[in-house]
């Protein structure tokens, strides 16, 4: 669930709905209103826009804060008929490298890649030696991954302990305070402790940098280069150049390089934390001042949340243990791993000394090299590959190097930029009305195949007409007179059949019908009276669309049937909403069925009495 409001109202009391219960339990979420300042007016809401004084305000599951929070998590598609970034290829690539988590994973593939390549060259392509260097690297990896790993959960345990600890705190030790400002405040805490995490983190990976870079520093402890060296033996001698430790070398540079990437991105983090931390830091002296909880500004949030001294000390106690850990734990690991290495590549040097390895290039060495030089592939490369199975894996019919330009094309670029940047909420606000019924179902088919490769986006529609709602036999939002109420399709149409509904069932769902006695003849059909309403000798049945059904055994009680074929459904996004004529073309129904049909596929439509919804 992406968004969940219960009970929300907010702060400036001009906003409307004055208060908002909203949930986006499916995957798309329609909602509409007549009114277009309505619309305009809930798209603020969704974007953050505005702040809230009572309810629950949830996106993603995290207490909303402000609109730049607020930002990070939504995003708007609309319209833009006057700007267009060509070629599109390149502003989607650009932006795919903007997300620092797909960049740095292309970059540390990237140096993977070259440094496999290098690794093997200086190989030879030699069986014994690609052996110990797969040895080599994997006792590396299996240290560097534990001791990350030990050191990720040892921080995110601490984060939910201290997070707990400030949230317990701000709601029973500042219970006065309004509840928005609480809301802020703890995000602000947990953006300050996620902040000193990592900055633990940061001085964790330096300590374990250095750990790795003393694995290079190995030549010494290994006397096989030295006596080969000072051997009277030449064919001993002659192998000097091979009883180094260059296997080592690639290996562990290679690791350094990506345990560098992780560190500039911790970095990355912290600055970009820092940042949002002093405008959360304004805005909660912005808001105490507001309510006369201070006098002045504070220049660190702790002044006014006294508790706070003891999460500090519980923070200083955990750094204390972090940093002993550093400096004392990876030294006796890495130590007994340096003796591991050596032993492996002694082992190597014994088989060069005893002449059991073959120094030749074999004729596969070549084809190899060329081989893993292919797979060598900048960050650029690797972005526009990744862009090209995307939208082939969307099934997004485009080419966004072409001079044409239409409005979905524009959409697409939108979308596929809310992908990159990892914001799974979108909301379509006016879109709809500016496309064709096969552009609707079309961009409705890439939304169902973007929600099976990532089930984390959600989207959300804003739109002035109900035949655009994407799931007609789910619940949808309705804007009107300053509400959103949530409503069925059935519902819709019984509540606006006066309003627009009958505008768009024109003529179509409505069956004349004359009284006789005690009995009404619809069709031809002479039924006995079902409902009291037929108080005129002559008028209409008005049929639901959801009640209709086109199977006999689903109905046991059906007043009467009608025959007749399907036609094409011009009306409505939703491919299970069918149109249905009569063989004397005098009747025309639009029904909803999963089952599907051919155009002119010969149908029956079984009527029943839950299917009527008003007489006139």
């Amino acid at each position: 669930m992406s968004f969940e409001m219960k009970k929300v109202t907010f702060i400036n009391k001009k906003v409307t709905p004055i208060e908002v219960d909203f949930e986006t339990n499916d995957f798309i979420t329609s909602v509409i209103a007549n009114n277009y300042d309505e619309l305009k007016a809930f798209k603020n809401i969704l974007i953050g826009k505005h702040l809230v004084r009572t309810g629950s305000f949830k996106i993603n599951g995290f207490d909303k804060v402000n609109k730049e929070w607020t930002k990070k998590h939504v995003s708007v598609v609309g319209i833009n008929k006057y700007f267009r970034k060509w070629p599109e290829k390149f502003w989607l690539s650009t932006s795919l490298l903007w997300n620092k988590d797909y960049y740095n994973n292309a970059k540390i593939n990237y140096i993977n890649k070259k440094y496999d390549y290098l690794s093997f060259l200086t190989s030879k392509n030699i069986k014994e030696d690609l052996i110990i260097r797969e040895k080599i690297e994997k006792m590396i990896l299996t240290f560097i991954d534990s001791s990350v790993e030990i050191e990720e959960q040892w921080l995110k345990d601490f984060l939910k302990q201290i997070v707990e600890f400030n949230n317990k705190n701000i709601d029973e030790k500042n219970d006065t305070l309004e509840e928005h400002i609480k809301i802020i405040a703890k995000d602000y805490y947990l953006l300050y402790e996620k902040t000193k995490n990592y900055e633990l983190l940061e001085t964790f990976l330096q300590s374990l940098w250095d750990k790795v870079y003393n694995f290079i520093e190995l030549t010494s402890l290994c006397k096989c280069e030295y006596i080969s060296k000072k051997s009277k033996d030449k064919s001993i001698k002659k192998l000097t150049k091979h009883l180094n430790f260059n296997q080592v070398n690639y290996v562990v540079r290679k690791q350094l390089k990506i345990i560098d990437i992780k560190i500039n991105y911790i970095r990355f983090k912290i600055l970009r934390n820092e940042q949002v931390l002093k405008n959360l830091k304004k805005q909660i002296n912005f808001e105490l001042l507001k309510v006369n909880k201070i006098n002045k500004k504070l220049k660190n949030p702790d002044a006014y949340f006294f508790w706070r001294n003891v999460g500090i000390d519980q923070r200083l106690e955990f750094v204390l243990k972090q940093e002993k850990m550093f400096f004392d734990g990876l030294s006796d690991e890495s130590t007994t791993l340096r003796g591991k290495i050596v032993e492996v590549v002694h082992g190597y040097h014994k088989l060069v000394l005893d002449k059991k390895v073959v120094f030749k290039k074999n004729e596969e060495f070549k084809e190899k090299a060329k081989l893993l030089k292919s797979e060598i592939k900048s960050m650029a490369s690797q972005s526009k590959e990744y862009i090209n199975e995307l939208v082939e894996k969307l099934d997004l019919k485009l080419d966004l190097f072409s001079i044409k330009w239409n409005t979905v094309i524009n959409i697409w670029f939108q979308i596929l930029k809310c992908i990159f940047l990892n914001k799974y909420n979108i909301v379509f606000y006016k879109v709809l009305e500016k496309l064709s019924l096969e552009e609707i179902k079309e961009l409705f088919y890439v939304l169902k195949n973007i929600n099976k490769l990532n089930n984390k986006f959600n989207f959300i529609f804003l739109d002035n007409k109900v035949q655009n709602v994407a799931n007609l036999d789910k619940d949808f939002y309705v804007l009107e007179k300053s509400k959103i109420n949530k409503t069925s399709f059935s519902s819709y149409i019984k509540d606006n059949w006066k309003n627009n509904a009958s505008e768009i069932f024109y003529n179509k769902n409505k069956i004349s019908y004359t009284k006789e006695k005690d009995k009404v003849n619809i069709l031809n059909n002479k039924i006995k009276l079902i409902k009291s309403d037929f108080i005129n000798d002559s008028g209409f049945v008005l049929l639901d669309p959801t009640r209709l059904t086109n199977k006999k055994k689903e109905n046991k009680n059906n007043l009467f049937d009608i025959k007749g074929y399907i036609k094409e459904n011009k009306i409505f996004t939703d491919d299970k909403v069918k149109y249905f004529v009569s063989s004397d073309k005098t009747i025309k129904l639009y029904f909803y069925s999963n089952d599907n049909f051919n155009l002119k596929d010969k149908v029956n439509i079984y009527v029943t009495e839950d299917a009527i919804f008003k007489i006139t």
